[in-house]
């Protein structure tokens, strides 16, 4: 059974959704992920909030 979590992202919390490495990320931030384009005004807001969570799972490897 799936418990509720935040979102690593957004901060809501969601029932589901894809798990990377102990972190969830909300099907509604998935989508906007995997959508984005560099020319986005939030691309750049995306990818400064990537980087902490790649480098804490760099750590874990």
């Amino acid at each position: 059974m799936d418990e509720n979590c935040s979102c690593v992202f957004c901060g809501n919390l969601s029932v589901g959704g894809l798990r990377v490495r102990g972190e969830l990320i909300c099907s509604s931030c998935e989508s906007r992920i995997t959508q984005l384009q560099i020319q986005d005004e939030d691309y750049k807001d995306w990818l400064s909030n990537l980087r902490p969570l790649w480098s804490k799972w760099i750590k874990q490897l």
